[in-house]
């Protein structure tokens, strides 16, 4: 018979043998079949009873019985039954959704259940419970300390949650105690985990310091951590440190995301590294992250914002390059964000970009966000600081037919820009036309229109304009009494001001420093020395500080009666300091946006400039007086004043449209500098002897470029228009650099203009040096090497007479290169460079403190040659 091999095999021992009729017969003792043992998991640890569990965590999620602790133990005890350590952790897993109910079985198991003793395992599965629910770390040290108490040994999960659960400094110590006494040897994650409980804390020194020493052991952390890390460190200003755990993100091969380049991006542009910033950035489009909401606002206010930024904005053009962003970010978006397009058309005016904030003002609608009058003020301002008064007018009538009401402040804006290029007509006009609607004119609306008639010579009309305002109930503050004082002053009308400065006083308005140094000024001029003398007693009575412009009035003055050496004295103290506007300007916004750049300069006749970092001068070409007389004026004083304070050279630019002013500055002293499209730059030097200034450019850059293909043909042209002794002669393309090109670019522009070839750069192989050329200018000539792209020729028929690939050997044979020495030794080096006999320079991009500027440093260093150069 076979053996049944699902049969259940019992053993049992013989008790007796017997014999009867039917046969001898057995008695056997059977004992029961040996039990299996419980199954373990591979690392030994018994495996929970399912079944178990899921009744456990039923008879106490019961709400039946008002003791569920009390029916677990009788369930248990019925069936003789008791739980394990890991039976008892995944009870309290599953009741995880009532804290209170799973901490009190947890007491409950170790209290009542016969036999029972708590695990590591048990113990870590609480101090998760206690995290989640956010409790504190003193909750859990006291668990820490009941297992102790035990004598249960914690493991690496216990000190994670721990450190987890700290807030860094003392706790995190605290942990990193327990896990020695331990023996637990700390994990990635728990190097991960202290890092974040000293970022949490605000120990970025802390938590820099254990990633330095997590990174040795070869450990890294996920995209969250790294992320958590770098802004840490961005706003704590630790700069250099976050762009080194950037590098070492990259080498650990966690791929950084929106976010990361976004913190990044931001913190570049708050420490000025404009070249990081715009390297971040276009890496972070290179590897295709998206460029969120909060990312795009992060660019544009580092772009137009920034300190850095916004000083050299107009050098460098990154508020178009935040624009090009902008746009780039919004054209694949439906509707736009109204925050961002109000920061991008601030950042747009601020950096004088006027046609691309008009353009930026007609793209709100269609992306469906309402523009409003404070927009388009904004954008006047902007145009009427650049005089640009037919974008004005353009932009005004768009304005109303679009249905937006032009407020006080669009009118003053107006009004002041009108006033600076002299269109006194329409200045007027707009007045007359404000006084019909229902904005009525303030007293910003008076100052400017009085400012506007009183500079260009329409006196009388100021003055009743002046009247009428006061008849209407406005009150004339001290920048009205000042405007008109200054234009009585240079009209010659001297008692006029001085009578106006009485009833300035007499009306209860004060004046300021300024309109002090006004009326000093206009009496130096007239040559009334007492009654100087006895206003400037007037002020100091009056408790105003004299300024720098006071006492360089008060030198004019004094030099008349040979005091000047006491006035000098003082006007060196080194307490002094230079205060232009020195009155009480409100800055109520928008108010003052109309005259923010009132011609008050011209009350104490110092021409609109700053300081540049060698103790030079270079004035503002966009402010110079629009007549010839006040230009005349404030150049002489201006010269005076810079002179006594110790300054150096004068920068003055004249843009073509006041080109009348040249002469005037030429008589003055100046002298001429160089010229380009546009303007004229003159220069004056203050200082006894030799001027100290920079010269004019004295170079023009040339490039040659070699291009060989892989049959050694060279590509050659003829040009069409050159000298006699090179017609007909095939030459390499040749040409000038761009202004703001590199050599490599302008090599490569040279082969495509001149023959359609594209191509890429090699290296410099040599140079030539020359002078007296073009008008007595020096030249260099850089020969460069390219590698062809593509071979088929289209010439540029205005300066190419033909092009063509032509064998070396019929390239070395024409005359002219058997000849002429320099021209056969650039065609050897070439051809050295391109049978690899010879190495040239090539371009390495680097970045530069001096400047905070990305450029390109061309060297012949080989690193893989070599293996001792660093890497550049």
């Amino acid at each position: 018979m076979p053996r049944r091999r699902l049969a259940t095999t019992y053993s049992g021992r013989i008790a007796a043998a017997t014999t009867s009729p039917a046969g001898p017969s057995l008695t056997v003792t059977v004992s029961p079949p040996p039990t299996s043992s419980p199954p373990h998991d591979p690392r030994g640890y018994p495996l929970p009873r399912r079944h178990l569990v899921c009744a456990a965590a039923r008879i106490l999620r019961s709400g039946d019985s008002p003791s569920p602790l009390l029916d677990l133990a009788d369930y248990l005890r019925s069936h003789s039954l008791t739980l394990t350590a890991a039976e008892a952790s995944e009870v309290v897993k599953s009741l995880s959704p009532d804290p209170p109910l799973a901490l009190a079985f947890f007491r409950f198991a170790a209290e009542s259940l016969p036999g029972f003793r708590h695990d590591a395992f048990s113990y870590n599965r609480v101090l998760a419970l206690l995290f989640r629910t956010r409790a504190g770390p003193s909750e859990a040290m006291r668990l820490v300390a009941e297992m102790e108490r035990d004598g249960v040994v914690g493991n690496v999960s216990t000190v994670n949650l721990l450190v987890g659960m700290g807030g860094g400094g003392v706790e995190v110590e605290r942990c990193l105690e327990l896990a020695g006494r331990w023996g637990v040897r700390l994990s990635g994650y728990t190097y991960k985990c202290i890092v974040q409980a000293h970022l949490r804390s605000r120990e970025v020194s802390k938590g820099l310091k254990v990633y330095e020493e997590m990174r040795r052991k070869g450990y890294k952390l996920d995209i969250f951590a790294y992320n958590m890390l770098l802004d840490a460190l961005a706003k704590a200003g630790m700069v250099d440190q976050a762009f080194q755990v950037f590098e070492d993100m990259k080498q650990k091969h966690c791929v950084p995301d929106a976010y990361t380049y976004t913190i990044l991006i931001r913190m570049s542009g708050k420490a000025g590294r404009t070249s990081k910033f715009l390297s971040f950035f276009d890496e972070m489009i290179s590897k295709g992250c998206v460029l969120n909401l909060i990312a795009f606002n992060t660019i544009i206010e580092a772009l137009g914002k920034n300190k850095m930024v916004g000083k050299s904005l107009c050098k460098s053009g990154h508020a178009s390059e935040a624009h090009i962003v902008f746009c780039r970010m919004w054209n694949s978006h439906e509707k736009g964000d109204r925050d961002a397009f109000v920061s991008m058309l601030e950042v747009l005016c601020n950096a004088q970009k006027t046609l691309e904030a008009i353009d930026l003002l007609h793209m709100m609608p269609e992306k469906g966000i309402a523009t409003d009058v404070s927009m388009y003020n904004m954008v006047f301002s902007a145009l009427g600081k650049l005089k640009q008064v037919s974008f004005i007018s353009n932009l005004f009538d768009k304005m109303k037919a679009n249905g937006i009401v032009p407020d006080v402040f669009t009118y003053n804006i107006m009004i002041s820009s009108y006033g600076r290029v002299g269109l006194v007509d329409k200045a007027s006009e707009l007045f007359e036309r404000m006084e019909t609607t229902s904005c009525k004119p303030d007293v910003i609306t008076y100052n400017s229109l009085i400012n506007c008639l009183g500079k260009n010579g329409d006196l009388d009309e100021a003055h009743m304009l002046f009247k009428e305002m006061q008849e209407k109930g406005y009150d004339p503050d001290v920048f009205t009494y000042s405007i008109l004082i200054e234009c009585f002053g240079k009209s010659n009308k001297v008692e006029m001001a001085c009578s106006l400065f009485d009833e300035m006083i007499s009306e209860g308005c004060t004046p300021n420093i300024v309109t002090y140094n006004i009326l000093l000024d206009c009496l130096e001029r007239r040559g009334k020395t007492e009654e100087a003398h006895k206003l400037y007693e007037n002020m100091k009575q009056q408790g105003l500080i004299p300024d720098s412009i006071t006492y360089s009035i008060l030198e004019r003055l004094e030099s008349r009666s040979q005091r000047t050496v006491r006035i000098r004295s003082v006007f060196r103290q080194p307490c002094l300091k230079l205060s232009i506007f020195s009155g009480s300007k409100t800055n109520n916004k928008g108010t003052n946006a109309a005259i923010s750049d009132a011609p008050l300069l011209g009350t104490i006749d110092v021409l609109d400039a700053f300081e540049d970092d060698y103790g030079g001068i270079v004035v503002n070409p966009t402010s110079l007086p629009n007549t010839s007389n006040a230009f005349a004026s404030s150049l002489q004083s201006s010269l005076s004043y810079w002179s006594n304070q110790g300054k150096r050279g004068v920068w003055l630019k004249i843009h073509e449209d006041q080109a009348d002013l040249v002469p005037i500055a030429i008589k003055a002293g100046f002298v001429y500098h160089h010229a380009e499209p546009g303007y004229v730059m003159l220069t004056f030097w203050l200082p006894d002897g030799p001027p100290g200034l920079p010269s004019t450019s004295l170079h023009q850059i040339g490039v040659g470029a070699f291009v060989m293909n892989d049959k050694n043909e060279v590509l050659v042209v003829k040009e069409g228009k050159c000298p006699p002794h090179c017609s007909g002669i095939w030459k390499i393309p040749t040409g000038f650099i761009d202004k703001f090109e590199d050599l490599f670019s302008g090599a490569i522009r040279e082969v495509r203009e001149e023959t359609g070839i594209e191509s890429c750069f090699g290296d410099v192989v040599a140079f030539r040096h020359a002078h007296q050329v073009t008008f007595d200018k020096s030249d260099i000539l850089f020969i460069c090497t390219l590698k062809p792209l593509s071979f088929d020729i289209s010439i540029d028929e205005s300066e190419i007479e033909a092009a063509r690939w032509m064998p070396v050997e019929e390239f070395l044979s024409q005359p002219f290169h058997q000849e002429d020495q320099m021209s056969r030794a650039i065609i050897d080096i070439c051809i050295a460079a391109h049978q690899k006999c010879y190495t040239g320079l090539t371009a390495h991009q680097v970045m530069s403190k001096l400047d905070n500027r990305v450029t390109y440093l061309y060297t012949g260093y080989n690193r893989e040659a070599t293996g001792c150069v660093p890497e550049i």
